[in-house]
């Protein structure tokens, strides 16, 4: 049975999603993190961690 994924809202769950990407995949953690990152609306890693750091979301 395929396991479903829901978009992450925090930056822990990005980071999470993106491990079990890198995992299952192969990809590297960077490129897993900039994936997941994209799916949530950022253009990359470093702008969905500026925003929830900002936001005060950080772990």
């Amino acid at each position: 049975m395929h396991e479903r994924h829901h978009t992450p809202t925090t930056l822990e769950g990005l980071k999470s999603r993106a491990k079990r990407m890198k995992r299952e995949t192969g990809c590297t953690h960077i490129s897993a993190l900039d994936a997941v990152a994209r799916e949530m609306g950022f253009a990359h890693y470093s702008a969905a961690q500026v925003h929830f750091t900002q936001i005060g979301g950080v772990e």
